[in-house]
């Protein structure tokens, strides 16, 4: 049990992504996560290319795999990574030397911070992450920043 989904309790829900219906079992007490980061622009553009080459634009970023393609040992750093990012964009202003990733995360529970605290630390410290989160237990919401 790599990620901990096998025993989720889970709904199903439909989205349409570029005209295509698709199907997702969403986690019971499911936690939703903007995220706004900046830095370098080797360091942001390092992570949105991850994210094109893990095809972030027509499926699903298990945040496990995110975690295998930087080489964290999830598991050992007691890192949680069960959850999968869904929606990314990436701006650049190279005249004002503004570089911003953008994008957002469905977990179980809680933001899933440590994971991307992690990657910031491998990209040297080069990142700034801010956070918004969105929980959702019993129909009752709750917002952290």
């Amino acid at each position: 049990m790599k990620n901990g989904l096998r025993n989720a309790r889970t709904t199903t829900r439909v989205i349409i992504r570029s005209g295509n219906l698709l199907k997702f079992n969403d986690m019971a007490n499911l936690a939703t996560t903007t995220y706004k980061v900046t830095g370098t622009r080797e360091a942001v553009n390092n992570l949105w290319t991850t994210f094109q080459d893990m095809e972030v634009d027509s499926k699903d970023i298990r945040l496990f795999k995110l975690a295998e393609h930087y080489g964290i040992d999830y598991e050992k750093k007691q890192i949680s990574v069960r959850g999968h990012i869904y929606w990314a964009e990436y701006e650049e202003d190279e005249e004002n030397d503004y570089f911003l990733l953008s994008f957002e995360t469905e977990t179980a529970w809680d933001a899933c911070n440590e994971l991307f605290f992690e990657i910031n630390r491998i990209l040297n410290d080069e990142l700034s992450i801010s956070y918004r989160l969105s929980q959702s237990f019993d129909n009752r919401h709750y917002l952290k920043s």
